[in-house]
C-alpha cells in the first residue's frame, strides 16, 4: 500500500509541472507574452433605463424628541432636590446642575467615595 501512495504523489507533482510549463512555452524564466500594443476595446454603452422619480414625501408629524433631564426642584433652605434616573452618574448630575461632583457628594452623605453605589429613584440635594 506504500508503494502505490508513493506513486501517486510521484504523479501528481509530474502532472502539475506538465501543466505550469505548458503555461509559458519559454518555461518560467520568461516574461508572458505580449498580446498585442494596442489598448482594449472600449465595451458598449449600455442604455441605462430612465427611472421614475418621485419626491418624497414631507413628514407629517414632528419627530419625537427625547425628553429633558428633569430639573431640581427647590425645597427652600436645603437647595433644590433631584430625582436619581437610569444612566445618570454623579459628574453628569452635577455638571447639568452647575455644581462640583466633591460638593454634590458633600451634600449627599449617602452616596460613597467613587459614586459607585447611587441607585434611581434616590432624591439627590444639590447645594
Amino acid at each position: 500500500m506504500r508503494w502505490f501512495t508513493r506513486g501517486l504523489s510521484v504523479a501528481l507533482v509530474l502532472a502539475a509541472l506538465a501543466s505550469l510549463s505548458a503555461c509559458y512555452s519559454g518555461g518560467p524564466s520568461t516574461a508572458p507574452p505580449n498580446i498585442g500594443s494596442e489598448p482594449p476595446a472600449t465595451p458598449r454603452e449600455v442604455p441605462v433605463p430612465a427611472t421614475r422619480r418621485t419626491p418624497t414625501p414631507e413628514p407629517t408629524t414632528p419627530a419625537p424628541t427625547t425628553p429633558a433631564r428633569p430639573s431640581a426642584t427647590p425645597t427652600g433652605s436645603r437647595g433644590a432636590v433631584y430625582t436619581v434616573r437610569p444612566g445618570d452618574v454623579c459628574w453628569r448630575i452635577a455638571q447639568d446642575h452647575g455644581v462640583t461632583t466633591a460638593a454634590l457628594m458633600a451634600a449627599n452623605p449617602r452616596i460613597n467615595d467613587t459614586c459607585s453605589n447611587l441607585r434611581i429613584g434616590w432624591e439627590l440635594v444639590i447645594p
